[in-house]
């Protein structure tokens, strides 16, 4: 009795770590612009990072969403003492949603986009100097991710994003685990 007591505690703790770790890697760095600099003899590449949080509405929602969701069964379970199937249906459906939300909005290609046959670049000119990373300001605009790549620039997700996608799986996993538990225990499934 005990020891099925101090196993589904560790559960309930690693399902809530696993959602503490979700909204962590929301500060890596999900999107990444790399261009080709030259300027007078140097040369090389250049490559500016953001994270979840300040690129992307969707990827915001999805990691609150998955945290939540793990924070909030992980709580019940250990407030009301037990861990009913339907609660754990509803969070796996709300991790599953996050998964899904961070997949869709990786951005879409730039060519897949109407009327972008034909590119043309429009330059202005000023008195001072230019900020070191316009390029990349001008591809990281919130909530408009649109990925390329030519061989002198990319833009598209960063290794962060792949972490914090492994980290929403992850718990995913974990509450699968436990609802193939609780219906071996209650019989539903």
């Amino acid at each position: 009795m005990l020891d099925g007591v101090a196993r589904s505690l560790a559960a309930e703790q690693r399902i809530s770590l696993m959602g503490l770790l979700v909204l962590v890697t929301g500060f890596l760095p999900w999107w990444s612009v790399r261009w080709t600099y030259s300027e007078g003899t140097a040369h090389g590449q250049r490559t500016a990072t953001v994270s979840a949080w300040q690129v992307s509405t969707i990827w915001t929602l999805a990691l609150l969403l998955a945290a939540a969701a793990a924070t909030a069964w992980a709580w019940w379970s250990w407030r009301s003492g037990c861990r009913p199937l339907l609660a754990t249906v509803a969070a796996f459906a709300c991790i599953v949603l996050a998964a899904v939300m961070l997949v869709a909005e990786r951005g879409s290609p730039l060519s897949s986009l109407p009327g972008t046959r034909r590119f043309e670049w429009s330059m202005s000119f000023t008195d001072g100097p230019m900020p070191e990373n316009h390029i990349a300001q001008s591809w990281m605009v919130r909530d408009q991710l649109l990925t390329y790549d030519d061989g002198h620039l990319t833009v598209g997700t960063a290794w962060g994003w792949w972490i914090g996608l492994a980290a929403v799986i992850a718990v995913s996993v974990l509450l699968a685990l436990r609802l193939r538990v609780l219906s071996r225990v209650t019989g539903d499934m």
